[in-house]
């Protein structure tokens, strides 16, 4: 069962990759070629976002799905509205219909009243059962669909990211110089340094 809930989740994010690499040019992202000194300013914003979005500008068939996931949301909202107000409607209704059996006087007639409605309410929600599962059903859908947005994302990203750290990478000649001049400062203490006798 979890393999096969891997795979439906994976099997999208492998085509997206697909598709981001149609247009990989192993350029590195002009999101992080920005100047150096705005590097701690970028550290604070969400480089994901700023990658993807430069991802959706040069792929238009990851933008268009992007877009595509972005309008599952109204579109969810539409279709449920009916049933949304539907529901309420029933809900301020069985509400009404108690504070009403409670105004009865005959403690009886009130009593045989309040079954019968709570019958009926009951029947009423039997009935809407197959619509809460499939409440449900959207409900995690909606998650699925959520979870795939930020795999692609992250997944997207990082062949992005790759190209950075491969095109970049700062020359370890520096790293080398730097220690070469501590050794060279440290010798040249050393003459500073020893008691005299």
């Amino acid at each position: 069962m979890k393999k096969s809930i891997y795979l439906i989740l994976i099997i999208p994010v492998l085509f997206i990759m697909g598709m981001s690499s149609n247009n990989n040019t192993n350029e590195t992202p002009k999101a992080l070629l920005e100047e150096k000194d705005s590097f701690s300013k970028r550290g604070k914003s969400d480089l994901v976002e700023q990658l993807y979005s430069e991802a959706m500008e040069e792929n238009d068939k990851l933008s268009k799905l992007n877009d595509d996931i972005n309008k599952m949301r109204s579109i969810k909202q539409d279709s449920l509205s009916s049933y949304n107000h539907f529901t309420q409607t029933n809900i301020n209704y069985w509400s009404s219909a108690k504070r009403h059996i409670n105004r009865l006087q005959d403690a009886e007639l009130k009593q045989s009243t309040l079954q019968n409605f709570q019958l009926l309410e009951t029947n009423y929600k039997t009935d809407l059962s197959e619509y809460a599962q499939k409440l449900k059903t959207i409900s995690t859908k909606t998650n699925s669909l959520d979870d795939q947005l930020t795999l692609m994302k992250l997944y997207v990203t990082e062949a992005m990211m790759k190209n950075y750290q491969k095109n970049e990478k700062p020359n370890i000649k520096s790293l080398e110089n730097i220690i070469k001049k501590y050794d060279q400062l440290i010798e040249e203490t050393k003459k500073y340094t020893q008691a005299t006798q």
